[in-house]
This record gives structure tokens, C-alpha cells and sequence, in this order.
């Protein structure tokens, strides 16, 4: 089982409600919630490989690469100077183009692989190791992160 509140790999753990939401947590992340039930795999059973590989390949990326300083604006000159539209980086990097736009605006955070895959298309760098931080590298710890609350729309009821 993977913590959905630490992303921490666990044999066993709790469902437990957060904000309304059921989730899966490790013993350390459901102390202090509602918990709704135990999880626990058999004795024999080890967590899907998929998920423990996702949790470790995001290890692997390295958290020390942060993106430099106007990431997006680099990226749209490049595009630009390439003569390609967002629509054709997008089919390029397996995205939408309105990703694209959004990334270019400094609204939106790519991944480090997509980040590494438009570096690729466009034979730019907008990854830099944290460690040869100066004016222009962005803080891992500032991250764009997109959480449940950008996501959720609320609409107001008709009296």
C-alpha cells in the first residue's frame, strides 16, 4: 500500500477520512484522523510492483534539479525561433497544447520527464541542479503543485 497523504510504501495501513475524502495512510499519517478502516495485505503479499516503482522512480528523478528562472518564457521563445505552434510542441511531447500555453505563462509546473522531454524537443535546458543555485534558479521547495483545491469548482445552488 502507498500513503496517499506521504507517498511512503507500507505492508499495511488505514483508510482514513480527510476533508471528506477516504484515503489510504500509513500508521504515522492516520494517527490524529478519523479513521474509517484497516488495510493490511496478506502475509505473502507484497505491494503491486507498478505503485512502489512509481513511488521510487520519483525518487530517482532527482530532487535536486530545480527549474531555472523563467522557465516558461524560455519556452515559448524557443518555440517560436523553431517556428513550431503549441499545438505542434504539444503532439511533440505527447501533451495538449493547453498545457503548453499554461506552461509558458508560468501558471503550471511540468514534470521533471516532460520537462526533460521539451528540453529535448526544443534543444533548450530549463533544468538546472539546485546545487549551481544563483539568481536564476527557482527553489525546489517553491513548487507549482497542483493540490485538490485548484481543482475543485464550486458552484452556487438555484434558490
Amino acid at each position: 500500500m502507498i500513503c496517499e497523504l506521504c507517498g511512503a510504501v507500507a505492508l499495511s495501513g488505514f483508510r482514513v477520512r480527510v476533508e471528506g475524502t477516504v484515503l489510504n495512510a500509513c500508521r504515522n499519517c492516520a494517527s490524529g484522523k478519523d479513521v474509517v478502516s484497516e488495510v493490511s495485505h496478506k502475509k505473502d503479499e507484497k505491494p503491486k510492483k507498478k505503485a512502489v516503482k512509481a513511488v521510487v522512480e520519483s525518487f530517482e528523478v532527482g530532487d535536486d534539479l530545480a527549474f531555472v528562472d523563467g522557465f516558461g518564457e524560455k519556452i515559448r521563445h524557443a518555440r517560436e525561433k523553431a517556428g513550431l505552434t503549441q499545438e505542434d510542441l504539444g503532439q511533440k511531447v505527447n501533451e495538449s497544447h493547453s498545457l503548453i500555453h499554461r506552461i509558458e505563462l508560468g501558471k503550471f509546473e511540468p514534470s521533471k520527464d516532460l520537462a526533460k522531454a521539451i528540453e529535448k524537443s526544443l534543444k533548450i535546458k530549463i533544468l538546472s541542479n539546485s546545487q549551481d543555485a544563483g539568481d536564476f534558479v527557482v527553489s525546489s521547495s517553491e513548487s507549482k503543485e497542483i493540490t485538490l483545491g485548484d481543482m475543485i469548482v464550486v458552484r452556487k445552488r438555484k434558490k
